[in-house]
């Protein structure tokens, strides 16, 4: 008898929320919206312009990918400092040719005046990379040295 006295409340409750929710329902109001106007005829040089924003508007367009041979050469851009820190490398022995990049960084590391150890560790770290790369023929301190001398002349002066 509880269970068919349940059962009959939620089905009212039930009932009762749907009939709330009928006066949820948008009214038949008046909005007005301004028709679109079209132009009757357009001038040459319009036509020009458009057909010039049209063929950009292509170019720009996404296109499916295309297979490459080989991938495209990224051009590293150097300040005077950079090509005179990487110059300095080369003098000392290290073959700098392919991780400028990665040495650039570490430039930027020596010079930091955060006097964070990572800076330290992080110097020693690509020095044995270099060593161990075959990018030096010296040891590993001496590159260590090498880098850390050659970024704060370059740099940190």
């Amino acid at each position: 008898m509880k269970r068919l006295a349940g059962c009959v409340l939620a089905a009212v409750l039930a009932s009762t929320t749907l009939a709330a929710c009928g006066s949820a329902t948008v009214e038949d109001e008046s909005t007005s919206v301004a028709p679109l106007s079209k132009t009757a005829s357009s001038t040459p040089s319009q036509s020009k312009k458009s057909k010039a924003t049209q063929e950009q508007a292509e170019q720009t367009q996404d296109r499916p990918a295309q297979e490459i041979d080989q991938v495209p050469e990224e051009k590293l851009v150097l300040s005077k400092q950079d090509s005179a820190y990487l110059d300095q490398l080369d003098k000392d022995g290290v073959d700098t040719k392919g991780v400028e990049r990665e040495l650039l960084t570490v430039a930027s590391l020596v010079c930091s005046e955060d006097g964070s150890p990572m800076n330290s560790a992080t110097v020693q770290a690509v020095a044995g990379q270099l060593v161990e790369q075959g990018k030096t023929d010296k040891d590993f301190e001496q590159t260590a040295q090498a880098l850390e001398a050659s970024a704060k002349k370059a740099y940190c002066a």
